[in-house]
């Protein structure tokens, strides 16, 4: 039982006597896994063992070694911790112990260093400057934000395309490619792109076009239709005429290309040995 007294901070400690009349409490709770360890809400009976599972049912197995390997967790019962491996960082497990008791300490009691001339530096203090600067930045974050949406023909169309904006809302028109941005209930110029660089962008696009086109030429050979290709094919084959023709045979095999050369003899366009 805590009791209160005015202006005086509640730093106790709470033990249960494990009797009949003031008995350990069965305790079940799911923890996420942060730095290898979990905090337990209370003390854990030593004599009763932790144990923990995972969501699935499967239970690991307690250690005393002080690096505990993936399926196995270690517990210091003088504050209530239970490390892990690191592999299960991030992961929830189901903890089950017989609690003791426990001990609170606010956080204004407890001293950080030295304290500073106006007896502020404790651990209170600290988190309420922290949290001071979490607003400060989130509120910076917020006040900056930029939210692109369609461009539009020119200024005046601006309300007519957004008659509801947010706060950051960035519209570009087209007539002058102007970027104009909501804040403070009105739309404010911020930024203007020249002609001259969206040429450049479009000259650049292009040119990446062309080489890809290239590349593509260049990976399925000279001919760039079948009829090309085809039409290659007759050319060579006007070429041989009656008589004794040298020919040469490729062939591979086993990883190898092999060369043959012999002779044919050609009549009317035909093999004849």
């Amino acid at each position: 039982m805590a009791f209160y007294f005015p202006n005086v901070d509640p730093a106790y400690v709470y033990q249960r006597k494990g009797t009949s009349s003031d008995p350990y409490i069965s305790l079940s709770e799911e923890k996420t896994v942060k730095s290898n360890y979990v905090t337990l809400r209370e003390i854990p009976s030593f004599n009763n063992k932790v144990k923990v599972k995972q969501l699935n049912g499967t239970y690991l197995s307690e250690t005393t070694n002080a690096s505990p390997t993936t399926n196995q967790y270690r517990v210091d019962y003088s504050v209530g911790l239970v490390f892990f491996n690191s592999i299960r960082n991030n992961q929830s497990l189901i903890f089950e112990y017989l609690g003791t008791g426990y001990v609170s300490f606010p956080a204004e009691r407890v001293w950080v260093g030295e304290l500073d001339e106006y007896g502020q530096n404790s651990l209170s203090t600290m988190l309420e400057n922290t949290q001071s600067l979490i607003d400060a930045a989130q509120k910076v974050a917020e006040d900056n934000k930029t939210i692109r949406k369609e461009p539009v023909a020119n200024f005046a169309a601006i309300a007519t395309s957004y008659p509801s904006p947010s706060h950051g809302w960035s519209v570009q028109t087209m007539d002058d490619n102007k970027f104009y941005r909501y804040e403070n209930g009105q739309w404010n110029f911020t930024e203007i792109v020249s002609n001259s660089a969206i040429t450049q962008e479009q000259q650049r696009i292009a040119t990446q076009l062309e080489e890809m086109a290239q590349e593509v030429t260049d990976a399925r050979g000279a001919y760039s239709t079948l009829l090309e290709k085809l039409n290659a094919i007759e050319d060579r084959l006007s070429y041989l005429e009656d008589g004794v023709q040298p020919i040469q045979r490729i062939t591979y095999e086993g990883g190898t290309f092999t060369t043959a050369s012999y002779t044919k003899t050609i009549s009317g366009g035909s093999f004849i040995n």
